[in-house]
């Protein structure tokens, strides 16, 4: 339900069915991806040795290098989940703005002949 806009057309969206899926899970300061750099991994910082914690014994070191191998997992896996939706979304947005630029084209090419 969007009024005429003056000026360039607004950002391509995706479609509604896409909505609830993966786009809707993504905070909407991410969805302008090409002009914002990726946030890091909020995963890094908990990976800090246990020794830096003050535990001293050798168990706990093994507990915490299983840990951080974990950590490390998880956060690859995530970031790998994200790249995959964002090159989706990179995709769907840039399908779309294809579109637009050759209905554009098309127009401009019927109102010249």
């Amino acid at each position: 339900t969007r009024g005429p806009s003056p000026g360039p057309p607004p950002p391509p969206r995706p479609p509604l069915g896409m909505r609830g899926s993966s786009a809707a899970q993504l905070p909407a300061c991410q969805l302008p991806y090409a002009s914002q750099p990726l946030p890091s991994q909020p995963s890094q910082p908990s990976q800090a040795p246990a020794s830096s914690r003050g535990v001293g014994s050798e168990h706990a070191e093994e507990a915490s290098s299983d840990l951080a191998r974990h950590e490390s997992e998880l956060s690859r896996m995530e970031a790998e989940q994200q790249a995959l939706e964002e090159q989706e979304l990179l995709g769907l947005s840039m399908m779309y703005s294809l579109a637009e630029q050759q209905q554009g084209q098309q127009q401009q090419q019927q109102q010249q002949q």
